[in-house]
């Protein structure tokens, strides 16, 4: 099937040709995983998620609480001033916590957390 132009390959190369067939489907695969990955957090701030640790909030957003001092993040009891949240570019709740998402709140530089908000109206 697979050969020269004066025949297959011998034997001692059969295995050769499939290992770097495995390596290149690997190599594939893992960089089109990671291309989608990085497109994801393309918008975030860097100081934020260190491109890992920022996600849309999942709906219901049954964690976040507006009130008449702005957002309330119910788990960890704080409030985001509204001029204080980010706008969203995708009309999503988004949110950083360290551990890939499910640790602390990320408040890079003793700012308030990495968080985004829909436009209002949007």
């Amino acid at each position: 099937m697979f050969g020269t132009p004066f025949g297959p390959p011998p034997p001692e190369c059969r295995g050769s040709f499939r290992t770097a067939l495995f390596l290149f489907v690997v190599f594939f695969v893992l960089f089109g995983v990671g291309a989608y990955h990085a497109r994801a957090h393309s918008w975030y701030p860097y100081e934020c998620c260190s491109e890992v640790d920022c996600f849309p909030v999942p709906v219901p957003r049954t964690e976040i609480e507006r009130t008449p001092d702005g957002w309330r993040l119910k788990k960890e009891g704080v409030v985001i001033p509204f001029d204080a949240a980010r706008t969203s570019p995708d009309g999503q709740f988004h949110l950083c916590r360290d551990e890939r998402g499910k640790g602390k709140l990320i408040t890079p530089y003793g700012k308030p957390p990495c968080f985004w908000v829909p436009e209002p109206g949007g």
